[in-house]
């Protein structure tokens, strides 16, 4: 797992064959006024933008994801992404193309997302996202891009 805002991105470009791609991409979307749907670009990298209101919640479920790494970078709003090791958590759901879901996390740690910040979460960084951080809900928006952990 990596945390830090998009201007920093290079540091992290030579740490995956196709991240200085990925990164790129997210630059010029972050920088235009996209609309909500999904964007795709070479070498199975694609990225989904979405507004939604975060959510407040005492029960957090966590994702993990094989085939993909995912980048998640704020454009809008303040939201909190909880991330865990997979050993600390039960497993809820069985694995289905491309995610499985835990629940009941004993240690996790809290990534608090703001504007132009991304995680960047690899296959076992459990992770719970777009979850309020505050009491309230709150509106944002947000880029997912989808690196593929196998290229060719």
């Amino acid at each position: 797992m990596i945390f830090d805002t998009l201007e920093r991105s290079a540091l992290y470009s030579n740490t995956h064959p196709l991240f200085e791609k990925a990164f790129d991409f997210a630059k010029r979307l972050a920088s235009e006024k996209v609309e909500n749907g999904k964007y795709e670009l070479s070498d199975g990298i694609y990225a989904s933008v979405s507004e939604y209101f975060t959510n407040v919640t005492d029960s957090p479920v966590f994702e993990d994801h094989r085939l993909y790494i995912d980048i998640q970078i704020l454009l809008d709003g303040k939201e909190r992404i909880l991330v865990c090791a997979r050993d600390s958590a039960k497993l809820k759901t069985e694995y289905k193309p491309d995610a499985e879901f835990y629940s009941d996390a004993s240690d996790y740690q809290t990534l608090n997302m703001a504007e132009g910040r991304f995680a960047l979460l690899f296959p076992g960084d459990l992770h719970a996202p777009g979850l309020a951080a505050k009491t309230e809900s709150e509106k944002v928006k947000k880029i997912v891009i989808k690196v593929p952990v196998d290229h060719k």
